[in-house]
């Protein structure tokens, strides 16, 4: 992994995939292209600690919206497809803190923009396992996917919401505010959006509209799949492990949170050590991206063998985990082969207090964990996706408990772009008291 991104880099039928929808952002940038075009230095401060202050209102209120769904299905005395609402529940989230738009697609099914992100994940998945790349051929693209049309009402939407938001500074700076550009303002003065134009902008080396863009486009997609899953991955753990379940509803009892008004970020970042530790181990065991495919930027010797550009490498990224000394061993002996939700729990003995107990912090430095990369081609977006996770997580677990529906179908993971589940996850609930 040290030599990504210029010896090693990201498998061109993925990035070719992606780009020919029009994305090209941070995500798909190799080589001189990552180093030259520089997305980095806009992309990872719009998403520190500081800017997730912003999003976490977002947050909360869909997380909010999900409980309270749960909750009417719970009343009606029906199962809930955890799956399927919590990928509608990561979009949400997305669009809000990205773009400023709220599907509210956990209510309702009919929002254009979100059935067409939906659906060109959909495509940009078909392209990266094609054998052949049909859309470089004359109207085969549309022809055979639609992805021309789909692809085009996407991002023509997310330019627009760019160009309408730097129209409404420039208005602003000019002292001509219309009622709507100040309406437009307000919707998007807390969103990633409007923090990474406005980094942009503040800087000599701007960043060009096509990669302002794309880059909003990579998280919205890239944010939905992988969070949902993981989420998902979680709730099946707690489901199929009472004990498990119990502890952790002990954990967010005891915090004294009574609602969700009441959380926030700094709880959710620093409190909540089981939590934390369950996630951490389905991201290192069961995570969404258990594989990575690269090809050679150029010819280099690996182990005595040249490996030429256009040979395509694919790594288990949860053998570096697995073999990883930064990976702690469970508290009766297990190994990092083993799946333990208790690992990065470590305990303390306060002064005439009962012992308390902490979360390690995984390290992502090189041969250690590997969940988010690790170097410089980290993924910007974790420390959100971790505050997306355990948000979600605090809300079900305060309000229900959870089961697997009886006789629940065999379920199993298989990859996609991501690593999911061949079926709905049926869970039942029951109210907390």
């Amino acid at each position: 992994m040290r030599m990504r991104p210029f010896k090693l880099q990201r498998a061109s039928m993925m990035a070719d995939a992606i780009a020919s929808v029009g994305i090209h952002a941070l995500f798909n940038a190799e080589g001189h292209h990552w180093k030259n075009d520089g997305d980095s230095w806009a992309v990872g401060p719009a998403l520190n600690k500081s800017h997730i202050e912003d999003y976490f209102q977002f947050i909360k209120l869909v997380a909010g919206r999900l409980a309270t769904k749960w909750g009417h299905e719970e009343k009606e005395g029906m199962s809930v497809s955890a799956l399927t609402d919590l990928s509608k529940y990561a979009l949400d989230i997305g669009a809000l803190t990205i773009l400023g738009i709220d599907f509210d697609s956990l209510n309702n099914q009919g929002h254009q923009l979100a059935n067409d992100i939906i659906e060109l994940f959909r495509i940009i998945f078909m392209r990266t396992l094609s054998p052949v790349p049909y859309w470089k051929i004359p109207f085969c693209d549309n022809i055979i996917d639609g992805g021309r049309d789909v692809a085009k009402r996407v991002m023509d939407t997310f330019r627009d919401r760019v160009r309408d938001y730097r129209n409404c500074k420039q208005q602003k700076e000019d002292g001509k505010n219309e009622e709507k550009g100040q309406t437009r303002q307000e919707i998007t003065k807390r969103t990633f959006l409007q923090k990474l134009v406005d980094i942009s902008d503040g800087e000599d080396a701007k960043l060009e509209e096509e990669r302002v863009v794309g880059n909003l486009a990579v998280l919205v997609f890239a944010g939905t799949d992988t969070t949902s899953t993981t989420l998902a991955v979680c709730l099946w753990e707690i489901a199929n492990d009472p004990k498990l379940q119990e502890e952790l509803n002990e954990e967010i009892t005891e915090s004294g949170i009574d609602d969700m008004e009441n959380l926030t970020l700094s709880d959710v970042m620093n409190r909540f050590p089981r939590l934390h530790s369950l996630l951490f181990e389905v991201l290192r065991v069961k995570g969404p991206a258990p594989f990575l495919f690269f090809e050679p930027g150029e010819a280099f010797d690996f182990q005595g063998e040249v490996l030429k550009p256009g040979t395509i490498l694919c790594v288990d990224r949860s053998l570096g985990d697995k073999a990883a000394s930064e990976v702690p061993t469970g508290q009766s002996g297990q190994g990092p082969d083993h799946f333990f939700p208790h690992r990065w729990l470590t305990s303390r003995n306060m002064s005439g207090q009962r012992e308390s107990l902490t979360v390690i912090q995984p390290s992502n430095r090189f041969g250690g964990y590997m969940a988010f990369g690790n170097g410089p081609r980290a993924c910007p977006g974790a420390q959100l996706a971790i505050v997306e996770a355990i948000t979600g997580l605090f809300c079900i677990l305060q309000k229900f408990e959870l089961a697997p529906i009886e006789n629940h179908p065999s379920i199993r993971r298989v990859s996609r772009l991501t690593q999911t589940f061949d079926g709905e996850i049926q869970l039942t609930l029951k109210l907390r008291h």
